[in-house]
């Protein structure tokens, strides 16, 4: 399930996690992203229900607001996160787990630093994790895919400039077939 995408209010997001969580299957994994993320951080026992099911997909922004300071250093954070909520977290290239495991997938680049950018890149981590994929694994896969779409897109429009819909569009060609 991914929660946060499209939403624009932390607290708008916090009540609609509150309504969902009951009826959330117990081995459903749960993707929280943008605002829903705000939403965790304002009420993070909201999550706990989903301790070791979580995936979280902050910017260095949102996992300041998670864990209530400023980050200048994204991978101590996302360890952080990772620990604090029991989650795997996808962020600034890396794929952070909760016994502190970290992938770094070298691929990417500043075009997928667009709005709605992160909203392709939970909707391919739920759709692998949906296809089957291990959380960890399909985070990293579809980290992987979100940033080597970015790559194809710079070979092909430039460095900047493409649009969030534009990654997603490139996924199906670079998935094994």
């Amino acid at each position: 399930m991914v929660v946060g995408p499209g939403l624009d209010d932390p607290d708008e997001a916090g009540a609609l996690l509150e309504r969902l969580l009951p009826a959330i299957p117990d081995r459903t994994t749960v993707l929280l992203d943008a605002f829903a993320l705000g939403a965790l951080g304002n009420a993070p026992t909201l999550g706990d229900p989903l301790r070791g099911r979580l995936v979280l997909t902050p910017n260095a922004l949102e996992a300041g607001f998670l864990l209530h300071e400023d980050v200048d250093d994204l991978l101590p954070a996302m360890l952080e996160v990772a620990d604090r909520f029991d989650a795997v977290v996808s962020g600034g290239g890396m794929v952070v787990e909760p016994l502190g495991r970290v992938r770094a997938v070298r691929a990417g680049g500043p075009g997928l630093g667009t709005s709605g950018s992160g909203d392709v890149l939970a909707g391919a981590i739920g759709g692998l994790i949906a296809r089957g994929a291990d959380i960890a694994d399909g985070t990293c896969w579809a980290t992987w895919l979100h940033a080597s779409a970015g790559d194809r897109l710079a070979q092909r429009i430039g460095p900047l400039g493409f649009l969030a819909r534009e990654p997603a569009d490139e996924l199906p060609a670079l998935l094994p077939r």
